[in-house]
């Protein structure tokens, strides 16, 4: 039996790798369609007698990538009010992913690694994904932190108040942007109260320069 030599399956009697998936639409002749990191074999079904070395099941693998990213996020947002709609983007996440077959689940926690080599253990693979999903948890959190800021002009006082040095770097870059889009175009804040606002947040968030 022949192997395909890039993704290491089975070629057919046709000659064409077993499992190849169909190049993207509109790609032209000779341009192969990108198909994400190579799959590795790390996670099973739940079904499965016994997990083999490195391996986990996909209920025990959420499982433990929920805890590893959940504890990233406590870390993260522990002096703000917005942990707890951390962890509901997370669980989210999680639900909507777990219905996938096992090597389709792999596929997608892999593409959060931005590699694509096998990390080698379904618990590296945990370790490897987890700065990833975690930044994609506080992305989607930063709309909410941002509405809750913009409540009224007294509670964006009041919560730049309490940002100072509280949020990571990145949520604090996403959230100034937020901030300074809706002063800029609400129509109940007059030019001396946009400006103003504009100055609390650089004097809060001056250490992003």
């Amino acid at each position: 039996m022949e192997f395909d030599a890039l993704q290491f399956r089975p070629r057919t009697k046709s000659g064409e790798a077993a499992g190849k998936q169909p190049a993207l639409s509109g790609a032209g002749v000779g341009v192969p369609a990108f198909i994400g990191p190579a799959r590795t074999g790390l996670l099973v079904e739940n079904a499965a007698i016994q997990p083999g070395p490195g391996q986990l099941t996909r209920s025990e693998f959420l499982t433990r990538l929920r805890h590893s990213v959940n504890s990233r996020l406590d870390k993260a947002l522990t002096r703000t009010p917005w942990s707890a709609t951390a962890r509901a983007h997370l669980d989210n996440w999680i639900t909507r992913h777990m219905g996938l077959p096992a090597d389709q689940l792999e596929q997608a926690v892999l593409l959060l690694t931005l590699q694509t080599a096998s990390p080698g253990t379904a618990d590296a693979l945990i370790a490897a994904a987890s700065p990833g999903l975690e930044q994609i948890i506080l992305t989607s959190l930063t709309p909410e932190i941002v509405a809750d800021l913009c409540a009224s002009r007294g509670a964006i006082q009041r919560g730049l108040a309490t940002l100072r040095n509280t949020l990571p770097r990145g949520l604090a870059q996403m959230v100034v942007h937020g901030l300074k889009s809706h002063i800029d175009g609400s129509p109940d804040l007059t030019p001396i109260e946009r400006e103003s606002l504009a100055s609390e947040i650089k004097a809060v968030f001056g250490y992003l320069a």
